[in-house]
C-alpha cells in the first residue's frame, strides 16, 4: 500500500486461493507497546520491554534486528490499520501470554479477516494489483545482484506440490518458463 502511495508499480503474490493466509484466520489480535489503548488508559510499557519479552517468550532464538523493528514499529502499525484503513478494536487490553503488561489489542469482529480485507480494499483502490495461487519460489537478480523480478508457479494448488506453470515477472511483465502439473 505505501509504495503504490509512493507511485511504485505493486503486484501482490498470494500463494493461497484468497488472500491473507493464517491473519485471516486469527483471532486478530495484535500485540503493541505503548499503543493508543495503553495510553488511554494509563498503563505504563514501552518498547524495550516489549523487545525483553518477545525475546524471552522466543527462548532468544529471535532475529534480533527484525525484533527491534517490530517492538519499535509496533504502536506505529496499529495506528496505521486504525486511521488509514479503518480497522476497529474492542476497548480493551489483553496479556497475551509471554508479555509482562497488557498490549494486546484484539480487533471487533475477533478475526485478522478485518486487517486483511481493509488492506486488500485499500491496495485495490489504488490500483494495486494480487495475484492468488502464485507461489513465490526464488528471487531474480540482474548482474549486479538487485532484485529484478521473481519466479512462482502460477496456478499453484497448495495440496500439490510442483503444481501450475513456471513463470518470471520482471519488470511488469510474466514470461512462461515450464509448464507443471
Amino acid at each position: 500500500i505505501e509504495a503504490r502511495c509512493a507511485g511504485a508499480g505493486v503486484i501482490v503474490l498470494e500463494k493461497m486461493p484468497i488472500t491473507g493466509g493464517n491473519t485471516r484466520i486469527s483471532d486478530g489480535g495484535l500485540a503493541a507497546p505503548c499503543n493508543y489503548l495503553q495510553q488511554k488508559k494509563g498503563i505504563p510499557d514501552s518498547p524495550d520491554l516489549f523487545y525483553d519479552d518477545m525475546r524471552n517468550a522466543g527462548l532468544g532464538l529471535n532475529h534480533p534486528e527484525l525484533l527491534r523493528v517490530v517492538a519499535d514499529q509496533a504502536a506505529e502499525a496499529i495506528a496505521w490499520t486504525r486511521d488509514e484503513l479503518g480497522v476497529a478494536y474492542l476497548d480493551r487490553l489483553d496479556r497475551f501470554g509471554g508479555h509482562s503488561v497488557a498490549r494486546c489489542l484484539t480487533t471487533r469482529s475477533h478475526s485478522g479477516k478485518d486487517i486483511v480485507k481493509a488492506q486488500v480494499a485499500r491496495l485495490r483502490k489504488l490500483g494495486g494489483e494480487i495475484r492468488t495461487r502464485c507461489l513465490m519460489t526464488d528471487l531474480v537478480t540482474d548482474a549486479e545482484g538487485a532484485v529484478c523480478g521473481v519466479r512462482l508457479h502460477r496456478n499453484h494448488r497448495f495440496s500439490k506440490a510442483g503444481s501450475g506453470s513456471v513463470w518470471r515477472i520482471a519488470a511488469a511483465r510474466a514470461v512462461v518458463l515450464a509448464s507443471g502439473g
